[in-house]
């Protein structure tokens, strides 16, 4: 995201920009900081200054791909980017993101567990199978007591 840039078009109707500049202290970081910060759950942010050297710096806002989707403001709404504004998402729209990530959460779980089982039944066969040698070995000290008498 670019703070301080603006879109037009030209006489061809492309798009150009603008650069007109903004603030770029501390303040306007803290700012976008915070927002991000308010957001649930925090969303992470990086905030680079551009054209620091020039007459019209202006501010790139990077932000990353989160992993614990989706992520609704501080007012407990949630809007996705799209067509140069905020769009509040449909609920089938929340409904799939929600899904989506559980989805992904179960079968991270799942396949943990199955991994875990597989384990202990590795283990397991491996103890039966030492304790049923020890019977045999057992057994045939005792069938040779017994044969001996």
């Amino acid at each position: 995201m670019l703070l301080g840039v603006r879109e037009n078009q030209d006489f061809n109707g492309r798009q150009i920009t603008e650069i007109i500049g903004c603030e770029i202290g501390d303040r306007a970081k803290l700012s976008i900081l915070g927002k991000a910060a308010s957001c649930v759950p925090p969303v992470e942010v990086f905030v680079i200054v551009e054209n620091s050297e020039g007459k019209k710096p202006f501010l790139r806002v990077r932000i990353p791909s989160g992993l614990k989707k989706p992520y609704c403001t501080s007012g407990g709404t949630y809007k996705v980017r799209g067509d140069a504004r905020n769009n509040p998402l449909t609920p089938e729209r929340l409904l799939a993101l929600f899904m989506d990530t559980e989805n992904t959460q179960f079968i991270n779980r799942f396949s943990q567990a199955t991994q875990d089982l597989e384990q202990g039944l590795i283990e397991m066969k491996t103890r039966l199978l030492s304790e049923m040698e020890e019977i045999y070995v057992n057994v045939e000290k005792l069938e040779k007591t017994l044969n001996g008498k």
